[in-house]
């Protein structure tokens, strides 16, 4: 449904709507809006009462979810797109990845080759994949699932240039971070991990990653950074003793730079994977912890916030302005759901150098009609934990979606609950520019109503036509990691 906000109305209100620039047509709010086509849509809302008529123009996409699966990736665009695949080791307490993957047979990681070949990201970033230091993981990963069909109607992938890198779950701190006695547990890691390189990261990339203005930030100490949300106990005591603050780093995992080259014009990925803000006490330290892994990336892309930043070759600052670049990963936030702590995706998501594309599906509706945000959710969970955000500069974006078919769909088995994965791959399709216009509303009045609308780049507005109205529940999402 579509709801105008009308000001300075003079007697009643008459609608009409026109749409691709047809006919125009008298329109009702209350009866939404059905298109019959996919792809993108220009609508032009008309509202006129006794003195006047206002108006406000806004695209719109419409996605099939059932004969459409997967968005047609449009001509001269780059498909980039996160997936956490929770491709661990079964054994509890080792990295035991390797020789479940020799052969080609492990059911988990097939599927999970499938809907990346489904899919076809040029850019991916594979979040929860155990990292080790030969690469046999990835190696075998990409030669013996995805550089094999999966299925009879898709093809092989091949990702000619992929970036990997130690992270800190699973590293002994040698410290007691959780502040029970014992300092040999899971969280008292560097990031929490039963063994080094759990839950890791990997990049995948058909275009060349210059690996020379790679950066990397695993080692960068969450207490230098300014205004630090660093956890307290009741009392207002620090959480972490001095000597704790002095060797404790902000990443969970790691926070990469990884520099792409696309046509000759330098793309930033943005890579992370924040620590779920739960699973702690009244202390918040992983709701905290989650906050500014957030934040970081917020401080990076801004020239006036990134000058504290050291990299782990001490290299200092953040991108600089007008850079193309692309936050992606499983953030473990939403800004309307679940257990973060003071909002902080919204560090980004109303960050003007970042455009959010809403990636969407039907899949996530299914999962959880009751819930209003269900449209949006990118895990089996119920929250929209999985970001591609794309730079306001030097950014065009097409399209978006969440792969999560409809049980209805043949392809259901492969977003079927937690298998093969907890989490769904979320897609952006972008086109690099020189220059970025920002959307804007056009309007007109000579003295009655104003009709406005705030636009994003891509608009929801038409999947959530197509919905029935839902019921909200408020609800708490345990997050996983």
């Amino acid at each position: 449904m579509l709801s105008p906000v009308l000001q300075n109305v003079v007697g009643d209100i008459h609608y009409t709507i026109s749409i691709d620039s047809g006919t125009t047509e008298t329109w009702a709010p209350d009866n939404g809006l059905t298109l019959t086509q996919t792809g993108k849509h220009q609508v032009t809302i008309f509202a006129t009462d006794s003195i006047s008529t206002a108006y406000t123009s806004f695209e719109i996409y419409g996605i099939d979810s059932t004969t459409q699966p997967v968005l047609d990736k449009a001509d001269d665009s780059v498909r980039i797109a996160t997936y956490n695949i929770n491709l661990i080791g079964d054994d509890a307490n080792s990295a035991d990845l390797p020789g479940l993957l020799d052969g080609g047979q492990y059911e988990k990681a097939q599927k999970l080759a499938e809907v990346i070949q489904r899919v076809r990201p040029d850019i991916i970033l594979l979040n929860e994949f155990d990292y080790d230091e030969s690469h046999t993981s990835l190696q075998r990963f990409k030669e013996q699932y995805l550089a094999i069909a999966q299925a009879n109607d898709v093809e092989m992938i091949d990702y000619p240039y992929s970036y990997t890198a130690p992270v800190n779950t699973g590293v002994p701190s040698g410290m007691d971070f959780n502040n029970n006695g014992s300092s040999s547990d899971y969280d008292d890691a560097y990031g929490y991990g039963a063994y080094p390189g759990q839950y890791g990261m990997v990049v995948l990339s058909m275009y060349p990653i210059n690996t020379e203005e790679l950066r990397t930030f695993q080692m960068f100490l969450w207490k230098d950074m300014p205004d630090a949300m660093l956890p307290v106990n009741e009392d207002g005591s620090s959480w972490y003793s001095d000597e704790e603050l002095e060797i404790f780093r902000l990443s969970s995992k790691s926070h990469w730079d990884v520099p792409v080259e696309i046509d000759g014009k330098t793309l930033h990925l943005l890579a992370s994977h924040p620590t779920p803000p739960v699973y702690d006490g009244t202390e918040d330290r992983n709701g905290t912890r989650n906050h500014d892994e957030i934040r970081f990336w917020s401080d990076y892309i801004s020239s006036d916030s990134a000058s504290y930043i050291y990299d782990d070759n001490g290299r200092t600052g953040g991108l600089a302005s007008g850079d193309r670049f692309v936050v992606l990963g499983d953030q473990n936030a939403s800004a309307v759901e679940g257990d973060a702590t003071d909002n902080p995706i919204s560090l980004l998501l109303d960050n003007e150098l970042v455009q959010d594309p809403y990636p969407v599906s039907f899949g996530g509706v299914e999962n959880t009609p009751e819930s209003a945000y269900s449209l949006s959710h990118t895990a089996s969970w119920a929250m929209r934990a999985d970001y591609v955000l794309p730079s306001a500069a030097g950014m065009e974006l097409v399209q978006s979606a969440v792969f999560w078919p409809t049980s209805d769909n043949s392809l259901s088995d492969l977003t079927a609950g937690d298998y093969p994965s907890d989490h769904r791959m979320v897609y952006v399709d972008v086109k690099t520019t020189a220059d970025t216009e920002s959307d804007t509303t056009t309007s007109a009045s000579s003295g009655g109503c104003t009709l406005s609308k705030t636009n994003s780049a891509f608009d929801p507005t038409l999947i959530i036509l197509l919905l029935l109205s839902l019921a909200y529940v408020a609800r708490k999402t345990s997050v996983k990691n």
